[in-house]
């Protein structure tokens, strides 16, 4: 079996996520590409922001390719309450996602399901199979049995 692990992280708390999640996929002899989403500018929280309110796309540098993986998983922030332009720009670009299942775990101050449930509607629309999601506040971050925890659970959730 394999996964990507598709990530955009400023602060490092979302990779810390993705990295939990890769090490709880490992530990169940799945294989896994670990992904960061790049935007090709640099925009500065006050721009990246009024992108996120304003439902705007980022320029990503790579658009990750999927291959014939089974998982999908996606860790990202929310930002003004909304996807951020990275994330948006990656699920918008998504290819048919032919039915594999997902992981959809959004990360911010308060938790977010709108921006879960958002995410969940467009990768939908991609052809994905079934979507274990969450929201986690950034709080949790601060204790680091519970980001594994929180690992391990979507991972359960989802394969077994």
């Amino acid at each position: 079996m394999q996964a990507t692990v598709v990530y955009f992280s400023v602060s490092g708390k979302n990779e810390q996520l993705a990295q939990a999640i890769s090490r709880e996929l490992d530990s169940r002899g799945i294989s896994v590409d670990f992904v960061q989403l790049v935007p090709k500018r640099r925009t500065g929280a006050t721009l990246g922001a009024l992108m996120a309110a304003l439902r705007r796309p980022a320029d990503l540098k790579d658009y990750p390719t999927l291959g014939y993986e089974d998982l999908l998983v996606l860790v990202s922030p929310v930002w003004a309450g909304a996807m951020t332009p990275a994330v948006r720009a990656f699920v918008t670009n998504l290819p048919s996602l032919g039915g594999r299942r997902v992981i959809n775990v959004v990360c911010g101050f308060h938790p977010h399901e709108r921006v879960v449930e958002s995410i969940n509607k467009k990768l939908k629309t991609r052809g994905a199979g079934p979507i274990v999601s969450r929201a986690v506040r950034t709080s949790a971050f601060e204790h680091h049995d519970y980001v594994t925890d929180i690992a391990a659970d979507l991972c359960a959730k989802a394969l077994d």
